[in-house]
């Protein structure tokens, strides 16, 4: 979707591809999916840290507030 709003650079930039599935990496390469770990689109397999959830949390907490007029 686009708008004339949109800078033409915005409209030509090419639509973001997602990685493929685990089952399809396993398929491709014949391996066993339960032993393939993936990294790849910004997930960790371990989870979300769980000092970044307490700041997140704070954050929401603040997000009505205007930020420094000064920063």
């Amino acid at each position: 979707m686009s708008s004339q709003l949109d800078p033409e650079y915005v409209r030509t930039i090419a639509m973001y591809q997602s990685g493929k599935p685990i089952a399809g990496i396993a398929g491709e390469f014949d391996l066993d999916e339960a032993k393939i770990i993936k990294l790849a689109s910004n997930e960790d397999p371990l989870g979300m840290l769980e000092l970044v959830c307490l700041e997140m949390q704070q954050a929401v907490a603040d997000i009505g507030h205007y930020p420094d007029a000064n920063g």
